[in-house]
């Protein structure tokens, strides 16, 4: 049985002492992804994510972020810059053990909700890791995404983006844990 999912249950011990916690999952044909985001004082944000692609392997870790509004937006905007702390296990090789290691990607995101549509909200996020950050059978990794969520409920979000997760590996194979579309639903308990 594979524990790695259960790796984010810390994080549900963080939560009682919190100012919000999220909690999101997307998925498409080929991957699911799962994570869990805890907000302190309403600009430290912790998280645990967890994506599985069927074919391509793992990714799971922590990250931590300084979130608040930018500078050139006012309260419809959320911006956030950290680092994640992350564990890979590819399915690239017939030697399972030449396909794993981990990586400290830097990067961020940010978040817009429209005014005058407060239902409605757009976000991006770009992660990297060249391969001074990368570690063991890792050389690089690399993580974008976009999306638009429409809220059915105040704290509930349903959404569609696209994303492109890669893990570059020594031996020159490329593990994509996620490529394309997916859809999702995102929770806010504040």
């Amino acid at each position: 049985m594979d524990l790695r999912p259960l790796a984010i249950l810390p994080l549900l011990g963080l939560a009682a002492t919190a100012h919000a916690l999220d909690a999101d999952v997307s998925f498409n044909q080929d991957a699911v992804r799962g994570s869990l985001a805890v907000t302190f004082n309403q600009n430290i944000q912790v998280d645990g994510s967890w994506v599985h692609h069927k074919d391509e392997g793992d990714a799971g870790g922590f990250g931590a972020h300084l979130v608040g509004n930018p500078a050139f937006g006012d309260r419809t905007s959320r911006a956030g810059l950290g680092a994640r702390f992350l564990l890979i296990d590819a399915d690239q090789t017939s030697d399972p053990s030449n396909d794993d290691g981990f990586v400290l990607p830097i990067g961020g995101f940010f978040n817009y909700t429209f005014p005058n549509f407060d239902r409605v909200s757009v976000g991006t996020q770009l992660y990297y890791a060249p391969g001074v950050l990368a570690f063991s059978d890792v050389d690089n990794y690399f993580e974008a995404g976009i999306w638009a969520s429409y809220a059915l409920i105040p704290d509930g979000d349903v959404y569609v983006g696209a994303r492109n997760i890669r893990a570059e590996m020594e031996d020159g194979t490329d593990a994509h844990m996620d490529t394309g579309l997916h859809v999702g639903v995102r929770l806010s308990f504040k």
